[in-house]
């Protein structure tokens, strides 16, 4: 195979080739998401009593465990994808080749020290929190998976920069799916086989992770043994007419990443700060048990984050899947056709969140029986989880939008102002609503971001968000129609279902969601809605499949 490919023009891969693959990665985060979700069935039927301060323990460690993730790559692998795509475009794959090397070199000693940093300040995560050693020896096994992430990371920035992005995708599927399979493999021999304690499982789930990253790097070390044959040719074909260092290489792009990376910081910032307040401020203003807190730190936390993960994954799927074009049109100063990306962006993203999320709080109680199990309290607190899901959703799909429009800096300023809204309204709510206050305190803090975010995009894109809005009435009288219907449904399955059985309840959702998706798909194809945003020629297709005059 011929390698030596001419230079390609930098407006075709700087702007549009970085974030081209986003439909791809988007696969695998649904992916993700939903193997995240299905684990937890048959962990939380094995924990039995303890299946709330297991799911509370996890939970809390994965929260730790991400943030030293996002801090530890420091934006390193989107630097490193980003000068790579960069100099390959222009042939200079030396200077590509020895950024990605420097990049693996520095990922190797980074990854040592925040491993060991996991290790040695676990205690004092664990006491902010309130959970106790049982906290840091969880966040301990996690050490391990902290070592290798840099590196897998660095490696995921090179094959982006190359444009592998189905790659990326199969290595996070690969890990998903592994981490998955140890996660259950081991919570049944230790607590069916050999009737163990319940934090011998908990530990190995937090194993788990590692578990995942080592498929992963296998399939990435196989890529870049393949990788090899390319580079042997075009080393010898580069142009070596730039002259930079590797630190100002990394520096030059670290300076375009590290926005990246504190966006990507501020999503998990929310649950860290639920994880450090929650627990210490109701045992400092009611008289519930360190069980009872770790409980409810469960039940509105833990157990909810599955449904908000999946939902927001979705959105942002659908929702921001012609942003390559976007980024490309915007940096062409093309801004009609920016405009009209736009609004098609956040007109896509209504039309999958305003029905799933609606479908998802009307089934919320069978939907937390069939997770977990038949709890009121749970099932209220999912639908508050729910509607945090919606404005994470957006504020994720305004966020792009303006990184699209270069308006990266600014994103990052209404990213903290809702984060600093957060943390000023986070005690006084959890003081006066309990359990509801952190995610009431995340939704005003949410809504703050994407208040700010759509009057910046208004202004920069120029768009007229009226045919939103109208779009957006469309869809919620649709949805509101649909949703009676499949209240009736659900009230009609009740009478023969029992919602507080887990077969039963999944039963349930099973029928009210292929009704309401039916209903949904077949109304917005009668009235023509879905040509608006896919384009009429696919609209035009699926009616014929599914025999819509």
């Amino acid at each position: 195979m011929d390698y030596r490919r001419k230079p390609l023009q930098m407006k075709d891969t700087h702007h549009e080739k970085l974030i081209q693959g986003s439909s791809w990665l988007s696969v695998g985060s649904v992916f993700s998401r939903f193997m995240g979700l299905l684990v937890l069935i048959p962990w939380y039927a094995w924990m039995e009593e303890r299946g709330n301060a297991a799911n509370g323990l996890i939970q809390m460690a994965y929260t730790v465990l991400t943030l030293f993730m996002l801090l530890s790559t420091m934006g390193l692998p989107n630097a490193v994808a980003k000068q790579v795509a960069k100099y390959r475009s222009i042939s200079e794959y030396q200077v590509a080749h020895r950024l990605f090397v420097r990049g693996i070199q520095a990922s190797v000693g980074l990854g040592i020290v925040f491993s060991a940093l996991l290790l040695f300040l676990a205690p004092l995560f664990a006491e902010a929190a309130g959970a106790g050693p049982a906290l840091a020896s969880t966040i301990r096994w996690m050490s391990p998976t902290m070592a290798l992430f840099p590196c897998i990371s660095v490696i995921r920035g090179y094959a982006q920069g190359n444009n592998d992005q189905p790659l990326l995708s199969f290595s996070s599927v690969v890990d998903k799916l592994l981490q998955s399979l140890y996660w259950v493999i081991s919570a049944f021999t230790i607590l069916k086989v050999f009737t163990g304690d319940f934090l011998t499982a908990v530990h190995q789930a937090a194993f788990a992770s590692f578990i995942g990253l080592l498929g992963s790097l296998v399939v990435l070390l196989l890529y870049l043994k393949k990788d090899r044959e390319k580079v042997e040719v075009q080393l010898p074909i580069s142009l070596n007419k730039v002259e930079i260092s590797t630190g100002e290489l990394l520096l030059e792009a670290l300076k375009e990443a590290i926005p990246c990376m504190l966006l990507s910081i501020s999503v998990f910032v929310y649950p860290l700060i639920d994880q450090l307040t929650f627990i210490r401020t109701m045992a400092a203003h009611t008289n519930y048990s360190a069980d009872q807190l770790m409980t409810l730190f469960a039940l509105f936390r833990a157990n909810t984050e599955p449904f908000v993960l999946l939902l927001a994954a979705v959105v942002s799927t659908i929702g921001l899947k012609k942003i390559p074009l976007l980024t490309k049109r915007a940096a062409n100063k093309q801004f009609p056709e920016a405009t009209r990306l736009v609004s098609n962006a956040l007109q896509r993203s209504f039309y999958v969140l305003v029905p799933l999320g609606s479908w998802m709080i009307l089934l919320a109680y069978p939907l937390n029986t069939f997770l977990y199990q038949a709890n009121p309290l749970g099932s209220r607190v999912l639908i508050e989880a729910l509607l945090m899901a919606a404005a994470l959703s957006l504020f994720i799909v305004t966020s792009v939008l303006m990184q699209s429009f270069g308006q990266m800096a600014l994103a990052v300023y209404f990213t903290l102002a809702g984060l600093v809204l957060k943390g000023i309204l986070q005690l006084p709510l959890i003081e006066l609503l309990e359990i509801y206050g952190p995610h009431s305190a995340s939704i005003i803090g949410l809504s703050l971001s994407c208040a700010l975010s759509f009057w910046k995009i208004k202004k920069e894109a120029r768009i007229n968000y009226k045919l939103v809005l109208r779009r957006l009435l469309l869809i919620s009288v649709i949805t509101v129609l649909i949703a009676a219907l499949t209240f009736l449904v659900k009230q009609i399955c009740y009478l023969w279902l029992d919602p507080a059985n887990r077969w039963q309840a999944f039963s349930i959702c099973l029928i009210t969601a292929a009704m309401a998706s039916g209903m949904y798909g077949f109304l917005t194809l009668k009235i023509r809605m879905v040509d608006k945003l896919v384009g009429t020629n696919k609209a035009q297709k699926w009616r014929r499949l599914l025999h819509i005059k």
